[in-house]
This record gives structure tokens, C-alpha cells and sequence, in this order.
């Protein structure tokens, strides 16, 4: 039973290393002298590497706009709801 939680458990900080390794050759942040270095990185500092560099990642790219919520009701002619 042990070995089949290391072979887990190596299995599972392999799967994220290549979804980090996939990541940072995908980026449109990056050109290809920083990305190799980052690969390297990844595979050569086996998990906190791809820690640190998916965390650098998510913190360079710009987030989402946020939807506006700030609406108001209208009827179907464009009106605002209630204005009679």
C-alpha cells in the first residue's frame, strides 16, 4: 500500500508539471528566452519550481473585466421598467 501512495503522489507532481510546463509554453506573456529558462526551472526544482513560476504566471496576466451589474430593468420598447 505505501508504494502505491508514492507512485501517486509522483504521479501527481509530475501531471503538474507538465500542466505548469504546458502553461508557460502556451503564454503569450512570455517570448522564448524566458520561457525556456522557466522550463528548466520546473523540471530541474521538482514542484517548488512549477509552484513558483504557475504563481508568476497567474500574476503577470491581467484579469478579467468584471461584468457590470449595474443595470437597470427595462420594458421590451427600451423604457425604463415602471415608467408609466
Amino acid at each position: 500500500m505505501p508504494d502505491l501512495m508514492v507512485f501517486a503522489v509522483i504521479g501527481a507532481v509530475a501531471f503538474y508539471q507538465i500542466f505548469v510546463s504546458v502553461t508557460i509554453f502556451r503564454a503569450d506573456e512570455y517570448d522564448q528566452k524566458q520561457q525556456w529558462p522557466q522550463f528548466l526551472m520546473v523540471w530541474l526544482l521538482p514542484l517548488i519550481g512549477a509552484f513558483g513560476c504557475h504563481l508568476f504566471l497567474r500574476s503577470q496576466r491581467t484579469p478579467a473585466p468584471r461584468p457590470d451589474n449595474q443595470f437597470v430593468p427595462q420594458e421590451p420598447n427600451g423604457e425604463p421598467y415602471g415608467n408609466e
